[in-house]
């Protein structure tokens, strides 16, 4: 299990050592923003599910992922020399960002197309070590009719959830939008107004470990027994 989420965390600490600028994260804060997806208050039952979808299922895995804390800009930072920085110079701001490691777990239980329980429990930690705090994610209430999972195993749903700070609950029915990509991995964007900026408008990433239909069989096949393996 360890071995796994220090997989997944040094993947993404390397993804966002090529991508992680400040003004990046801020021009993706911007279209995450506008993005459908994002969009919570206005997204509703018409995502479309084409072909032979699998309407009852469960699905796991684990959050692995960064938040950036957005810094202003000074004189320092937006000079004229930095400007055009090449791909190193964005690694090295990236490394001494600020930003919060979110690592834990993820449940979903789908049957008849409707979502009977979606849960996360993570860690929220700075790198340096301070501000460690956890969250909890729960009482999902769904925005759609129905739902059901690709062939290709993606599928995007989106409800309300409450989510916990520690062992207080400060933000009820947030909005929520979910997605999970051809079985590899798991997109949570939360409302940020709603959680007053605390995951700085920024998505929950994770991976997905297992899915399996209504009669308990495992679909994800050898992905699933590499994952086994690697937590033995």
């Amino acid at each position: 299990m360890k071995r796994v989420q220090s997989v997944v965390a040094i993947l993404l600490l390397i993804s966002s050592l090529i991508f992680g600028t400040t003004a990046f994260m801020t021009s993706v804060y911007a279209q995450i923003k506008d993005s459908p997806m994002s969009n919570t208050s206005n997204t509703n039952a018409n995502i479309s599910n084409e072909g032979s979808n699998i309407d009852t299922f469960t699905s796991s895995g684990k959050i692995g992922s960064l938040v950036f804390v957005h810094e202003k800009p000074t004189n320092e930072n937006i000079s004229s020399e930095n400007k055009n920085n090449n791909r190193s110079d964005i690694a090295a701001l990236a490394v001494n960002a600020t930003k919060f490691v979110l690592s834990g777990d993820w449940n979903l239980k789908v049957d008849k197309g409707k979502v009977i329980t979606f849960t996360a429990k993570f860690i929220k930690v700075l790198a340096d070590g301070n501000r460690w705090h956890t969250h909890e994610i729960s009482n999902f209430n769904s925005n759609n009719t129905g739902i059901g999972l690709k062939p290709v195993k993606t599928i995007s749903f989106s409800g309300t959830v409450d989510v916990k700070l520690n062992n207080t609950t400060p933000w009820y029915g947030t909005n929520v939008n979910i997605m999970i990509s051809k079985g590899k991995t798991i997109t949570i964007v939360l409302d940020n107004n709603a959680t007053g900026d605390h995951f700085q408008g920024q998505p929950i990433y994770g991976v997905v470990d297992s899915i399996k239909d209504a009669n308990g069989k495992e679909m994800l096949g050898e992905q699933h027994q590499l994952i086994t393996t690697l937590e033995k």
